[in-house]
C-alpha cells in the first residue's frame, strides 16, 4: 500500500493546477496523437501552438457564436484569396 501512496503523491505533484498561463508547442498535429493531444490540451485551457506537415495549410481562429470572430475570418479568407480565384462561404 505504501508504494501506491508514494506513487500517487509523486504523480499528483507533477500535475498542472492552472493551465491558463501555460503554453504548449506540438509538432505534427495533422492527424493522430498530435491532433488529439492539441485538442485535449486546448479544451483544458492551455495555450496550444501546433505545427502541420503541410506548408500550404492556412488556419484562422473562428468562434461561430461571435459575429466579430466571423468577420475576422471572412476578412482573412478574402485577403488570402484576393486575385487568386473565387471562394464561397457555406452556411
Amino acid at each position: 500500500m505504501l508504494p501506491f501512496i508514494i506513487y500517487c503523491l509523486i504523480r499528483d505533484s507533477h500535475r498542472v493546477r492552472d493551465p491558463s498561463g501555460k503554453y504548449i508547442f506540438i509538432t505534427s498535429c495533422d492527424t493522430g496523437l498530435g491532433n488529439s493531444l492539441a485538442k485535449w490540451l486546448d479544451k483544458r485551457g492551455f495555450h496550444v501552438t501546433a505545427s502541420c506537415c503541410s506548408l500550404s495549410v492556412k488556419t484562422v481562429n473562428l468562434n461561430l457564436a461571435d459575429s466579430s470572430s466571423i468577420s475576422r475570418a471572412v476578412l482573412f479568407v478574402t485577403e488570402e484569396t484576393a486575385g487568386k480565384g473565387k471562394f464561397s462561404i457555406l452556411e
